[in-house]
């Protein structure tokens, strides 16, 4: 699933094509893999009819200095954990390594609240 950042990065709407995977039962959060391996937890969000990446996203665009033409794609692993790669206004894949620290913390803390 290609996302193609074109405003500031506060929500992320998941294609309609893509949202037709969930079968109509589209899970409260998933995980994102970011390109350094690391996971975040992000809750699914229906708002003005479209399913959106919501709380947690906004930590996710941080951490990789996600900025407004990069383009990203999602795949899905068969439970609600997307690999995300990361590609620059060139198209060439973007070399960003998230910092380590306190990202497993964060997402050790939402898996024992939340399940997939």
């Amino acid at each position: 699933m290609p996302i193609e950042i074109t405003r500031e990065c506060v929500f992320e709407r998941i294609p309609r094509a893509f949202v037709k995977n969930f079968n109509g039962c589209v899970p409260g959060m998933c995980g994102l893999r970011g390109p350094c391996g690391n996971l975040w937890a992000v809750n699914l969000k229906e708002i003005e009819g479209r399913v959106v990446f919501h709380n947690g996203w906004q930590s996710f665009a941080k951490h990789h200095f996600l900025q407004v033409g990069d383009f990203l794609t999602f795949t899905k692993d068969g439970g609600s954990i997307f690999d995300v790669i990361i590609y620059g206004k060139s198209y060439c894949k973007k070399n960003v390594e998230a910092p380590r620290a306190g990202l497993a913390m964060l997402w050790t803390e939402q898996l024992t609240t939340t399940s997939f």
